[in-house]
């Protein structure tokens, strides 16, 4: 019962959360240089269309109306207003009313593309390669951490610190494409999205959850060294019980806490990470639409503000609901903090 009231408290604080940060991250987005009118009309519109689209998404009026509007699709523009724009603009004009985010509209990029639906189809390729990744670096960061703990001082400590500390100074796209060239030479192919899925995954995955197997490992061998010397620790020894039972029963789940912060410190840089790699793997997700939207790339030569702003709050609201995840982590491992 305290476990489901500990949830339901960390639930009703999420939608205030995203609200007020949604805000501060539209703002941002109205703050940044150029005319968002513009870039969502296109390059080939006129000026007249120009002015309808600024006139659809409400960007003649203050900050907060534009931000109800992207909200919520309120206020939406005078029905007069409508009937006065010309009839060949019509039609154009309409379909660049939004109905608010709130409505699952998430509006429409530069090239006329449905947000919502972009979204859709790369969230999940983002998610397998981020979850891959995670999976991977708790694993190996687990293992070397509690082997350096427990063999510490020797040699095998020693190595598993010098490479913790080769893999925090070695960037993820970096490794990645030092993968990229090995693969090459010794199989002979590119591990591109497009034709070796499974590989690009696999070695993106590995490359993104390397500098995170870094960050676990000496976090768990530092948490696990001040657990093992616990008087709790030597009363488990002394009761006779095995010492796999010690190690995983008593001391890793007493030096989980610290563990599972960084775990939660590391997930907006798992995204961070999967934009680039997803780029440089040429996986089709949120990452790569992401950089294709800033406009640096001869594909898409135009930043996309609203395909930016969108992004941005899916990726926002993936870190809030993995901050919960962690919150309820806590709880299980310390069922004093529920109580709280």
């Amino acid at each position: 019962m305290g476990m489901m009231r500990f949830v339901i408290r960390r639930l009703l604080i999420i939608p205030p959360l995203l609200i007020v940060l949604s805000f501060f991250l539209f703002l941002c987005i109205h703050l940044a240089p150029g005319d968002p009118a513009r870039m969502l009309a296109g390059e080939k519109a006129d000026e007249n269309q120009v002015e309808l689209v600024r006139k659809a998404y409400g960007l003649d009026k203050p900050i907060y109306v534009q931000y109800l509007r992207w909200l919520i699709g309120w206020p939406g523009p005078d029905p007069q207003y409508i009937e006065n724009v010309p009839e060949e603009y019509r039609e154009f004009y309409t379909s660049y009313i939004p109905k608010g985010i709130l409505r699952g509209d998430l509006g429409r990029s530069w090239k006329q593309a449905s947000i919502a639906q972009s979204i859709k189809e790369r969230l999940p390729v983002t998610l397998e390669l981020t979850v891959l990744a995670l999976l991977i670096a708790i694993g190996m960061g687990l293992l070397l951490g509690i082997v350096a703990a427990l063999k510490r001082g020797t040699i095998v400590d020693y190595l598993s610190t010098t490479g913790a500390l080769f893999g925090l100074s070695m960037p993820s796209y970096w490794l990645g494409i030092m993968m990229m060239l090995v693969v090459l030479s010794i199989f002979g192919f590119m591990p591109f999205h497009a034709h070796h899925p499974t590989a690009s995954i696999l070695l993106a995955a590995t490359a993104l959850g390397a500098f995170h197997t870094a960050s676990i490992a000496r976090m768990t061998r530092s948490s696990m060294l001040e657990v093992m010397g616990e008087d709790y620790i030597r009363t488990a020894r002394v009761k006779g019980l095995s010492e796999r039972a010690v190690i995983l029963k008593h001391g890793l789940k007493n030096a989980l806490i610290p563990i599972i912060t960084i775990l939660v410190l590391q997930i907006p840089w798992l995204f961070g990470g999967a934009a680039v790699l997803e780029y440089i793997f040429g996986i089709p997700g949120m990452g790569r639409l992401m950089i294709e939207s800033t406009g640096v790339t001869p594909a898409s030569p135009y930043p996309d503000p609203i395909v930016i702003l969108d992004l941005f709050l899916v990726f926002m609201i993936l870190t809030v609901l993995a901050n919960l995840l962690a919150d309820i982590l806590y709880a299980y491992v310390n069922p004093k903090i529920r109580y709280e």
